[in-house]
């Protein structure tokens, strides 16, 4: 059985220019991998990556540097 890890950690965004409201990044060695709006949402990204780190491989790239997601999060 793999080992959970706990490299994956969710952190506040604070280089955001918005005044709304807050986002989350999903970090790993100190670099963002992924934001999101809701921190709930962040804290299960985190999670699925302690438990499986090619959890976000379904993203595929498509044209001028968008991504586009392939499988429903």
């Amino acid at each position: 059985m793999a080992r959970n890890r706990n490299d994956y950690t969710v952190r506040e965004n604070k280089q955001t220019q918005r005044l709304q409201e807050k986002l989350w990044d999903v970090t790993y060695g100190g670099k963002a991998l992924v934001t999101s709006q809701l921190k709930e949402r962040a804290q299960d990204i985190a999670n699925e990556l302690n438990k499986n780190p090619y959890y976000l491989d379904f993203l595929t790239y498509q044209g001028k540097g968008s991504v586009r997601k392939t499988q429903k999060v």
